[in-house]
């Protein structure tokens, strides 16, 4: 993603870029389908495109959406064998849920909100839980994606019972658990082993020092990745509570943090950077072995 109104799309396999430039505004969020068949993007003036992707490159398929004319601030897609949704949250608070079951035709299904900015949204692979980080709080429906209904909804508070600022939230591939950041450092994890009651506060991880920016789980469910303001990045094995992170320092800030598995036989993490470098690390070394650079 550029900070303009274009992304650049990479293929590292074969080697390839695509430059796509359908925005007049700067671009805030963007997010891959599970499938990674759709690319969505949003931008400051509130429209949000929804870019099909075939054979690694960019298709015909186009949509054009509008979530009024507040910034978009995350996108969250689901796909869970029975429906595709498209989750987009705005910097005052409201959440627009779009069906993308019919290609053809995008469709608005639900509108939620929240009262405080979103910073990042975040479904559950089943699609049963809606999270959201925002100023003071974190917000968790229960939800029915192929009713469109929030069957419940919760406030997460911290191991004082008190509000705090969330700063980014992700789900585990297996459903289990809730992993927060927030502006103290701290990484928050959260059970859902009973998906009929609130998520309950299992463990906290404190060896960040500063605000945490992006927090990652790896498809096995096994490990969760973090970066923070501190400039760092940090692994820690989830099988021992005991175990601490591994934590690396990084020359720049970085924004974000994905884990690539299936590139290679070892699990990647792909990082971004606040300097526009987006690069590609070896779990085990935490080794440099690529290196892009947006514009």
């Amino acid at each position: 993603m550029s900070s303009a109104n274009q992304i650049q799309l990479w293929s590292r396999a074969p080697a390839s870029q695509y430059t796509l430039k359908s925005h007049s505004d700067w671009i805030s969020s963007i997010a891959f389908s599970e499938d990674n068949q759709w690319l969505a993007s949003g931008s400051y003036n509130g429209t949000i495109h929804l870019q099909q992707i075939k054979n690694n490159q960019p298709a015909k398929l186009h949509h054009k959406l509008s979530c009024g004319e507040m910034s978009i601030s995350s996108m969250a897609f689901l796909q869970n064998g029975q429906v595709t949704q498209l989750a987009v949250g705005t910097i005052d608070g409201k959440i627009s849920i779009w069906s993308l079951n019919n290609l053809s035709k995008p469709e608005f299904v639900k509108p939620l909100s929240v009262p405080g900015p979103i910073y990042q949204l975040a479904f559950s692979g089943d699609g049963q839980w809606l999270a959201s980080s925002s100023d003071n709080f974190i917000n968790v429906n229960v939800y029915d994606p192929v009713g469109n209904n929030v069957i419940d909804k919760f406030e997460l508070t911290d191991e004082n019972k008190k509000f705090f600022d969330a700063t980014c939230v992700t789900f585990s591939r297996d459903n289990l658990w809730l992993a927060s950041g927030s502006t103290d450092g701290v990484i928050r994890l959260w059970s859902l082993a009973n998906q009929t009651t609130k998520p309950s506060l299992r463990y906290t991880f404190e060896e960040h020092t500063a605000a945490i920016n992006c927090i990652a789980f790896s498809e096995d469910s096994k490990q969760l990745a973090s970066t923070s303001v501190d400039n760092t990045f940090g692994i820690r094995s989830l099988d021992s509570e005991q175990s601490p992170a591994v934590l690396q320092t990084c020359s720049e800030d970085l924004l974000s943090i994905i884990w690539q598995p299936k590139l290679s036989q070892n699990p990647l993490l792909l990082t971004r950077g606040l300097n526009r470098a987006i690069n590609l690390r070896q779990v085990e070394t935490h080794g440099l072995s690529l290196h892009w650079t947006s514009h």
